[in-house]
């Protein structure tokens, strides 16, 4: 008796370019949403020189890592504020805002990588 296994070796090719699929899927809506996310930084972010905005950038920092960041000396200070000078939020409402769109799509790659 010889048993058809042609799903199963379907399967386990899949299962074996699971981890590459993924990773390359991950990498990209990673960079897509640090992309938003800087935008959003951007539009937010008050403007006396238009420095600041202009600091706003995003850098890879691994395979699988973005950063996003203002490189203005004084970003962390009109983003948290000081004992003289109120907060004026513009990299944590982007964040916020993109967060749960990469989170749908994060579930989504999950979704395709288990099929």
């Amino acid at each position: 008796m010889r048993a058809d296994t042609s799903e199963l070796d379907a399967f386990a090719a899949r299962v074996g370019r699971a981890p590459t699929r993924a990773e390359s899927l991950v990498s990209s809506v990673l960079t897509a949403s640090a992309a938003h996310i800087a935008t959003e930084a951007k539009t937010r972010a008050p403007v006396r020189t238009g420095f600041l905005r202009g600091s706003i950038a995003v850098v890879p920092t691994g395979r699988l890592s973005v950063a996003v960041g203002a490189t203005a000396n004084y970003a962390a200070y009109v983003e948290q504020g000081t004992s003289r000078m109120a907060a004026r939020p513009y990299m944590r409402p982007a964040l916020e805002k993109e967060l749960p769109a990469l989170k749908t799509a994060l579930h989504g790659i999950a979704g395709l990588v288990a099929q």
